[in-house]
């Protein structure tokens, strides 16, 4: 099976300011006030709907915010998305993360919603080498539904070890929409 990330250009990975403790985890830095201080704002799940009149596809997607953890972000995104009435979750970021000859077709990611126990998943490696799908998708995104403020994500790749923390603020609110599209959270 072959997987490729294929990321919307208007869910391009652009970078977030997550300045250390100026905002704190699931905000970002939006700007400064005439005082040099931060303006916080929550991060959110962007939601996209698009409809081709063959297929409705609903993405949903967050930044990571690594601001609590001293980790290196490698500028990733986390995606759920539902097209073609199949559900899909994938993390992808702007740099490789596997080597061609490393992790011919995937591994096991950790997996630890809020404060809750540990979880082993598994996961395929996109053929971009940028990005990774999980192989259960729908036990992820349930929990990811119910989890109240971060999932935080664990794993092996050919730059080392790499630890990642998403948001979850407002995800919960955003399960209509898959439904909507064919994909029950």
């Amino acid at each position: 099976m072959v997987f490729v990330v294929v990321m919307p250009m208007s869910v391009a990975l652009a970078p977030v300011s997550h300045a250390e403790d100026e905002c704190g985890f699931g905000f970002y830095v939006s700007g400064y006030d005439d005082n040099g201080g931060a303006i916080c704002e929550n991060t959110v799940w962007k939601i996209i709907n698009n409809n081709d009149g063959f297929d409705r596809v609903v993405e949903g997607s967050v930044g990571v915010d690594n601001s609590d953890i001293e980790n290196n972000s490698y500028d990733f995104r986390l995606y759920v998305r539902c097209t073609s009435k199949k559900l899909e979750v994938f993390a992808a970021s702007t740099f490789d993360l596997f080597y061609e000859s490393a992790y011919k077709s995937g591994g096991t990611i950790q997996v630890k919603f809020d404060s809750g126990k540990i979880t082993n998943y598994k996961f395929t490696k996109s053929t971009s080498n940028k990005g990774l799908f999980l192989n259960n998708p729908k036990t992820f995104s349930t929990a990811l539904s119910k989890a109240k403020s971060k999932v935080a994500l664990k794993f092996s790749s050919s730059r080392g070890i790499i630890v990642l923390h998403f948001p979850v603020a407002d995800f919960a609110q955003s399960k209509k929409s898959f439904s909507t599209a064919g994909c029950k959270i």
